[in-house]
């Protein structure tokens, strides 16, 4: 007798697979609730304008206008360098906000509209890796957490080049699903075989999003490495009993092809940032350790640093100390709701472990985040640096959910209802208190007035009609990082 196929991580335990038109106009709610919360009155949570939001309106608009940045740099790849020689920012965000600062101009709104549509898209697509690997249901409720969650809410309300971040994660292991590679357990019945073109696509989109924030190109290689290593018989084909199986394999067409993709972009980054001193000055002043620490030394900072990343202090109780990206006071990255979710995430990826390339892959992401993070300095846990986590740490709370009111629904389906709605009642009414915080009390926090130049904002607009008739103006502000940048912004300057 021939023996059962192994079933799917989606169907460990019994989960009725819910209609696909369903899913969509679910996730098209979800999707709208989403755009309000991040659009919503653009010059608010936060008020005002920060120093590198306002560097990456002027320089994207530079881009725009000119085809230079603002040093005179024609069409930047690598590096954009804006205050000084050491301040090297990723260009990727520069290039993804021209197309809101062609239709709005040079604004407040423009700048953080790209950082809303790049959340609108991370949402989309982790729907989309989450029903892939895990099913429709978690795909729906991790679409929903990532909407509701402040860390994720915060980070794209504003024009900072790391709110492109959950965009850069989610759509590689999309594309890397889309190509029909072995990230997740459906078998070849379901799943066509890789082809080449797909796979170089999936590749070079690989590589593209690694010229994004720093951390995203030492995260996502080390996912896509990790995960192949852990998988390794059936991206490299080697295991005879999954072949007779007829479980996915990669193939060595679409492995090349793969990885001439990745290399086409990734290889001239890496090579850049070798043999550039400039591209990591900036990294130099910040490294987790001390000048002369030994290389003992420079391990134990390092590791130091890894452990606070899972602590309740970031991810719920009080978030990152900056200033500059600290949540409403009270707050961690993280709703208290989440807890128990992902405590459920880490039963189930135990279960399947052995079973599940997809609880695997959830697990690698979980515990690879913090690499980005912690090689530099930091009073705790950097939420910028580290915001490859919140994709991976909500699809872990998604699954978590799905998997405890499905094992509950085995056993009482009434039961499984009351969790569920009990679940939804919790995650709204937490959401909804926060949510007033955020768009309440947290722009009256003198924390974020400080680090967002609310008055210099509100001068210049008040300026602005008075600015053609005026023979000089003079900025008497002391402690004022880079005021000219505010100039540029706040009065519309032609480049």
């Amino acid at each position: 007798m021939r023996k059962a196929k192994r079933p799917p991580a989606r169907d460990i335990l019994p989960v009725t697979p819910m209609d696909r038109r369903i899913a969509w106009g679910l996730l098209a709610l979800i999707l709208v609730s989403a755009a309000w919360l991040r659009m919503a009155r653009p010059g608010t949570s936060p008020p005002g304008l920060n120093v590198d939001e306002a560097a990456n309106a002027w320089n994207s608009y530079c881009l725009l206008k000119t085809g230079m940045d603002q040093h005179g740099v024609r069409f930047p790849i690598f590096r954009a360098r804006m205050f000084g020689h050491i301040d090297n920012r990723s260009t990727l965000f520069l290039y993804f906000a021209m197309p809101f600062l062609a239709w709005r101009g040079l604004s407040i709104e423009s700048i953080r509209m790209a950082g809303a549509v790049a959340g609108l898209l991370s949402i989309f697509f982790m729907y989309y890796v989450g029903s892939r690997l895990f099913g429709r249901a978690t795909g729906l409720v991790a679409a929903a957490l990532l909407t509701l969650n402040p860390w994720h809410l915060q980070q794209t309300r504003w024009g900072h080049e790391a709110s492109l971040t959950p965009l850069l994660i989610t759509l590689p292991l999309a594309a890397l699903l889309w190509a029909g590679l072995p990230l997740g357990d459906e078998t070849r019945p379901a799943l066509p075989p890789p082809s080449w073109w797909r796979s170089l696509l999936a590749g070079m989109i690989c590589g593209i999003c690694c010229y994004g924030y720093p951390p995203v190109r030492i995260f996502l290689p080390l996912l896509i490495v990790a995960t192949m290593a852990v998988n390794w018989r059936v991206w490299f084909a080697c295991d005879k009993r999954a072949l007779a199986n007829r479980e996915p394999n990669v193939g060595w067409m679409a492995l090349a092809a793969l990885a001439a993709g990745f290399a086409a972009f990734f290889l001239p980054l890496a090579w850049k940032q070798l043999v550039d001193p400039e591209m990591s000055a900036r990294a130099n002043q910040l490294w987790a350790w001390r000048p002369n620490a030994s290389l003992a030394g420079k391990v134990g900072s390092v590791i130091a640093r890894y452990p606070p990343h899972f602590g309740p202090d970031f991810l719920f109780t009080r978030g990152d100390s900056n200033p500059w990206i600290t949540p409403p006071e009270g707050y961690g990255t993280l709703l208290w709701y989440t807890l128990p979710m992902m405590i459920a995430g880490v039963a189930a990826i135990a279960v399947a472990w052995k079973k599940s390339r997809a609880a695997r892959l959830l697990a690698l992401a979980v515990l690879l985040y913090p690499p980005g993070d912690v090689l530099n300095y930091h009073t705790g846990p950097n939420s910028l640096r580290s915001l490859p986590g919140v994709c991976a740490l909500m699809l872990l709370a998604a699954w978590g959910t799905t998997q405890l009111v499905s094992w509950v629904a085995a056993k009482s389906r009434a039961a499984g209802w009351i969790l569920g709605g009990a679940t939804a009642i919790v995650v709204l009414a937490m959401s909804i208190v926060f949510l007033d915080d955020f768009f309440g009390a947290f722009n009256r926090q003198a924390s974020v007035w400080s680090s967002f130049n609310v008055d210099m904002v509100r001068a210049f607009e008040w300026l602005r009609p008075r600015y053609a008739g005026a023979d000089a103006v003079f900025c008497t502000s002391g402690n004022l990082p880079h005021p000219y940048i505010y100039a540029m912004v706040g009065l519309d300057y032609d480049p």
